[in-house]
C-alpha cells in the first residue's frame, strides 16, 4: 500500500480549473519530484494534500484512508507536514520559539519527559541555525529563513515531508548545503514529496519524478525517462531537451 494515493483530484477556483483528474502515487522512503510551467497546479497539489484546500472531485488517501475533507492542523497531525514557497516564520519571534511552537503540532503524542527546548536544539544544531537560535526570525538571511521553515516542519515529526521550492533563490553553495540536508532528511526515514524549478537537483535527487502542464499529469517516471519524454520536452522545456537545461543551469 502507498504511503499516499491522489485519485482523480481535480481543484476549481470559480472558472479556473486548477487541477484536472490527477492520480499518482508516493510510496514510503522515496523522493518524488513534481516539476512543471509556472501556473501548472504545482502548489495546488501541496495545498489539496496539506488540508489547505479541499479538492472539488476526488479522492486523497493516507496509509489507506481518506484525508480529503481533513482541516489542515488534522492532516499534520496524520504525519504530512510542509514548507511554503514563500516562507512565513513568526518574524518577530526567537528562531527556537519558532521551532518550539511547532513542536506541539505534530502527529507524535508528547510523552510529557521530552524537553522541547533540548528537541528545538537539536533540530536547528541538525539544520545548522544553532548559533541563531535566540536570533529573530526576521533579522535571517533568506537560505536561513528556509532552513527554519525546515525545522518547523520537521519539529511535527512528519512521515511525509513536503517541499515547496526549498532551492529556489540560493546560490550555488548554499543550494549544495540544502541539497545535502533533504538527503539527510530522508535518512531519518521520512518521505519526500518536491516541487522544484533547479532541474539539476530534481534530477539528481528524486527517485521518480511527476509533471504537471496546465493543471494536468502530462508524465511520471524515472529522471532518465522523464528527460526523453517528447510530452515534457513541449509543455516544460520547450524546443530543448533536458539534457541542454542541464547544461545551461
Amino acid at each position: 500500500m502507498a504511503l499516499l494515493e491522489a485519485k482523480k483530484i481535480s481543484k476549481k477556483f470559480g472558472g479556473l480549473i486548477a487541477i484536472k483528474d490527477v492520480s499518482f502515487k508516493i510510496e514510503s522512503g522515496q523522493i518524488l519530484g513534481l516539476i512543471g510551467p509556472n501556473g501548472a497546479g504545482k502548489t495546488t497539489i501541496f495545498n489539496l494534500l496539506s488540508g489547505v484546500n479541499r479538492p472539488n472531485g476526488g479522492e486523497i488517501f493516507y496509509r489507506g484512508k481518506p484525508i480529503s475533507s481533513l482541516k489542515a492542523h488534522q492532516v499534520c497531525r496524520l504525519g504530512i507536514s510542509r514548507t511554503y514557497q514563500i516562507v512565513k516564520p513568526f518574524n518577530n519571534m526567537k528562531v527556537i520559539d519558532n521551532v518550539k511552537v511547532a513542536l506541539f503540532f505534530g502527529h507524535k503524542l508528547r510523552d510529557g519527559h521530552r524537553d522541547e527546548t533540548e528537541e528545538a536544539e537539536s533540530l536547528l544544531d541538525f539544520i545548522g541555525l544553532s548559533s541563531k537560535a535566540n536570533s529573530l526570525a526576521k533579522s535571517l538571511t533568506l537560505v536561513d529563513r528556509k532552513r527554519l521553515e525546515i525545522a518547523r516542519a520537521l519539529a511535527t515529526h512528519p512521515d511525509l515531508l513536503l517541499l515547496d521550492e526549498v532551492i529556489a533563490g540560493l546560490n550555488p553553495t548554499e543550494a549544495h548545503y540544502t541539497v545535502d540536508l533533504i538527503r539527510q532528511v530522508r535518512e531519518r526515514k521520512i518521505t519526500i514529496f518536491m516541487i522544484e524549478h533547479v532541474m539539476r537537483v530534481i534530477m539528481e535527487l528524486c527517485d521518480e519524478i511527476i509533471v504537471l502542464d496546465h493543471g494536468e499529469l502530462v508524465s511520471q517516471g524515472t529522471p532518465q525517462a522523464i528527460s526523453n519524454d517528447p510530452a515534457v520536452i513541449r509543455a516544460y522545456l520547450g524546443n530543448t531537451n533536458v539534457g541542454e537545461a542541464l547544461e545551461k543551469d
